[in-house]
Formats: C-alpha cells, sequence, structure tokens
C-alpha cells in the first residue's frame, strides 16, 4: 500500500502546460531535460500570480537570481513527511534558507525566469514548475534520490 503525500491544493484548477514524465517535449529537448524526463508539472497562470506552499516545512534552498535552468526557485523541506517541492521560474521569491513556512504562505510569485523555453520556444512563457521529491537524510544532509527522486505529483498526491 502506497503511503499518500499530503500536500495542500494550492494550484486549484491551474492549466497544466507540461505534465510529468517522458513528455513530448521534453523528449524533444535533450539538452534542456536530462534523460528527457520532465520530473515535475508546470503550472500556467498570469505573471506576479502568488506561489503558494504546498505544505509546512522550511526553506532549504533558494535563489533569488535569474543565473540557472531553474530561474529564482524556493525549495521547502518537509521533515515530517521526508519530500520537499520545488517551485522553479518564480518572477521573485519572498522566503529564505531556514524560514519556517506553513501550507498556504506566499513563498514567490508567478514569473518566466531561468531555463523558461516559454521565452521563444512553442511551450508557455509564465508558469511555476512544481516537484515533489522524496529524500533521505545522511547526517544534515538532504541527498536527493536517483533521478532527482522526483515523483508524478497526480499520482503520489491526497490533496486535502
Amino acid at each position: 500500500m502506497k503511503q499518500a503525500v499530503k500536500l495542500l491544493d494550492v494550484f486549484p484548477n491551474w492549466p497544466v502546460s507540461q505534465e510529468f514524465g517522458l513528455t513530448d517535449f521534453a523528449q524533444a529537448h535533450p539538452g534542456i531535460y536530462r534523460y528527457g524526463i520532465h520530473t515535475g508539472i508546470d503550472l500556467v497562470m498570469p505573471w506576479d500570480t502568488p506561489i503558494r506552499a504546498a505544505h509546512d516545512g522550511i526553506v532549504v534552498k533558494d535563489s533569488d537570481r535569474d543565473n540557472s535552468a531553474c530561474g529564482i526557485y524556493v525549495t521547502i523541506w518537509d521533515p515530517v513527511q521526508n519530500i520537499a517541492t520545488r517551485y522553479y521560474h518564480m518572477n521573485r521569491n519572498i522566503v529564505v534558507v531556514g524560514q519556517k513556512v506553513k501550507a498556504g504562505d506566499i513563498t514567490g510569485y508567478m514569473g518566466n525566469t531561468g531555463l523558461s523555453v516559454g521565452k521563444g520556444g512553442d511551450h508557455p512563457g509564465t508558469h511555476v514548475h512544481f516537484e515533489i521529491l522524496r529524500v533521505q537524510l545522511n547526517g544534515y544532509v538532504i541527498s536527493w534520490l536517483a533521478y532527482g527522486g522526483a515523483f508524478d505529483p497526480h499520482f503520489f498526491v491526497n490533496w486535502y
């Protein structure tokens, strides 16, 4: 029996522009997507729409610079469920590493930063790339599992 991950539905009825897994888009762009796998879901909303934490946790990574493929992003770790969620391509984030957040707290705002192919490609631009990852602890270090430890949010989440 699989154990459900409990997350707040912070993306109610948001359109999905790219699903998880071996999508046609990811396989057509192997230079962007490692192994041709899209490791999250892309949710589309207007520029500057608030992005909310899907669970209680601690901010373990953030970037307020548009200098990586992820762009401006936040990673939140939930030590109780032993998961992390990532929110990529933000316009700006408003949390910092070490900060505790509650489900529903605003962590940043919708953007199109990083290697967001909507900047000229055939994929919508403004979106949030949302990932759920199972993590394992090695002392104080979070080690991401093989292939990033990503799970398809549609199959491993019980929204509550």
